[in-house]
């Protein structure tokens, strides 16, 4: 008798799953690469939201057929998917990776006053004086402490600094210089300062060592050149001579209101060179 109730009582509990199985429709989530179950997968069901089970399942009622679900759980990519009849639907998701937070990298690029900088920088603050001498920006940055420029003549250059940059013969590599933002370095990396003048700059820094990596992996030191800071409306205009013919014509303008800020300078500089086959003529402008 205990044996037949038993029994009983077990078809029963098959029945009522076989029944319960086959009036639901059971959606299964799988990761697309290695077939794990995914639990607590976030679904969109008519205005509805659902999660799976630990087992990756879903039940949908039969009587909601034919329906369309959308995955929109933040972990994957989002997926539509169109159910018509009853079945086991197996649906792979994407993982998206990992969700990090914002990473926010701090570095000297903010406004901070010198002697509180971490970085080796040098900063040439005599501009003023060097406009009327009509220095060239090369012969300038000659006198930093770290760096040397090579010159072979008006349009061939060479800087180091620490050391870095000499493997280059004719021009200057692995040194990146900026003027008012704009990077002035080509693609392959080599540095022209020669087509800048003097008078179109207000400010040098020089970033020296490895903390120059905040500009680019990689670099010996980076030059930084400002132009154009002054806010009154002015108008000047400079000529020199000076040995083996050499003479520089420049005439600059500078303006500026609440909105915007003009500054022009064009430059003309000749020379005949100290040796043979040296002349030189550039008409430059910023």
């Amino acid at each position: 008798m205990k044996y037949l109730i038993k029994s009983l009582i077990i078809s029963l509990i098959l029945i009522s799953n076989r029944s319960y199985s086959q009036d639901k429709t059971i959606c299964l989530f799988l990761d697309n690469f290695s077939d794990v179950k995914l639990d607590s997968v976030q679904v969109l069901i008519k205005d509805k939201i659902y999660f799976s089970n630990n087992n990756g399942e879903l039940f949908i009622d039969s009587n909601k057929l034919p329906l369309t679900i959308s995955v929109i759980d933040p972990r994957y990519y989002p997926k539509n998917i169109f159910i018509k009849n009853l079945e086991l639907i197996k649906i792979k998701l994407i993982n998206k990776g990992i969700i990090l937070n914002d990473v926010t990298i701090s570095s000297n690029l903010l406004s901070n006053k010198l002697k509180y900088a971490t970085t080796s920088i040098s900063v040439l603050d005599d501009i003023v004086f060097r406009k009327k001498e009509n220095e060239f920006v090369i012969n300038s940055l000659n006198q930093v402490t770290g760096l040397y420029s090579h010159s072979a003549g008006f349009n061939t250059n060479r800087i180091t600094i620490r050391g870095m940059g000499s493997r280059s013969p004719y021009s200057t590599n692995k040194i990146k210089a900026y003027i008012n933002n704009i990077p002035l370095s080509n693609g392959v990396g080599e540095l022209l300062l020669e087509d800048f003048g003097i008078n179109s700059i207000d400010q040098i820094q020089i970033f020296k060592g490895p903390n120059s990596s905040i500009y680019g992996s990689g670099l010996g030191g980076n030059i930084i050149l400002s132009s154009g800071k002054s806010s009154d409306k002015t108008i000047r205009f400079s000529s020199s001579f000076k040995s083996f013919n050499t003479f520089e014509n420049n005439f600059s303008f500078s303006n500026s209101n609440s909105k915007f800020h003009t500054f022009i300078n064009i430059e003309k500089v000749k020379s005949d060179g100290y040796r043979e086959n040296n002349l030189y003529e550039n008409t430059r402008g910023i």
